[in-house]
């Protein structure tokens, strides 16, 4: 796992960083981030702002067609995070790391930023290098799947390609989003039923990797679904949580009672239902975290 150092973030003193996705799904990985901060970081200060890309409520990135058009609003949105001064951005979506590359942003800025790509290829090596007979099911919105970022990457290590099962899951993302729970349970067993049709013949160990960070949420939903539905052992991985780890540093002192402050900001209004989803999750991770996000800042000018 890369650390710190390898990304070109400051190592120690302060720190601003932002986390950003489309929705609700990078909640999760802003909440790692504080924890880890707290215990295991490097930092006397910490200010981290979660930046909600969203544009608009009815819409999302994975709902426009043109790729022109969601890598320009996903340009804007980033340079409507340069007024909070950040030293790292955090992409913690899928789609948002797929389109970052072709922003103009990404060619000028000088900040580091740490995609979800790499750390989840990462992730999956680990484990599916350790089950020589076994095979891994990338479940990830649509347009991650017709990127093929992960697929690539993949293949680049493990030769037999069969091995690799990219299953896309539209509409599961804003199901979360709106904490439709009956819809997102119904689509999680309709997925992965779907992506076990495509296994092939002889794999003695499935692992289902959730690409996407709203899927993270659902982590023991999809375990439950793979136990009714699969002959063979399954472990479902969630690489989102890997994210928090590049801010810690063997080489460093870890500061004792650090200063983390986090803060939620939106263009748009989170959906209530999806919010009050979320509440037992984040409070498990850090309740100061949940209370934030309860009182996250609505900012219609924010991009």
């Amino acid at each position: 796992m890369r650390q710190v150092q390898q990304y070109q973030i400051p190592r120690q003193g302060e720190l601003t960083i932002i986390v950003t996705d489309s929705g609700l799904g990078g909640v999760g990985v802003a909440a790692e981030v504080y924890r880890v901060l707290k215990i295991q970081g490097p930092y006397s200060q910490a200010r981290i702002i979660y930046y909600n890309a969203l544009f608009d409520e009815r819409s999302g990135y994975n709902i426009l067609k043109s790729m022109p058009q969601k890598t320009a609003i996903f340009d804007t949105a980033l340079h409507g995070m340069l007024p909070y001064r950040p030293d790292v951005i955090v992409l913690a979506s899928n789609t948002l790391s797929v389109l970052y590359p072709r922003t103009a942003f990404s060619q000028s800025a000088g900040i580091p930023v740490v995609g979800l790509i790499d750390l989840g290829v990462n992730h999956v090596l680990s484990r599916i290098h350790a089950s020589p007979n076994s095979a891994v099911i990338l479940f990830a919105t649509p347009v991650t799947v017709r990127e093929g970022a992960f697929r690539s990457q993949l293949r680049r290590h493990i030769l037999d390609d069969t091995r690799i099962i990219e299953h896309a899951c539209p509409g599961l993302e804003y199901a979360i989003g709106d904490g439709d729970r009956a819809t997102i349970l119904r689509l999680i067993d309709q997925y992965v039923a779907e992506a076990l049709q495509r296994v092939p013949a002889g794999i003695s160990h499935l692992f289902g990797s959730l690409h996407c960070t709203h899927f993270g949420y659902y982590q023991r939903e999809f375990t439950e679904a793979f136990q009714r539905q699969s002959a063979e052992p399954a472990e479902v991985l969630n690489p989102s949580t890997e994210m928090a780890n590049v801010f810690t540093a063997d080489d460093c002192p870890v500061v004792e009672n650090p200063d983390i402050r986090i803060e939620f900001v939106s263009k748009v209004k989170f959906h209530p239902d999806g919010i009050a989803s979320l509440l037992p999750y984040i409070t498990t991770i850090a309740a100061d975290v949940a209370t934030a996000f309860q009182h996250y800042q609505h900012k219609p000018d924010l991009f």
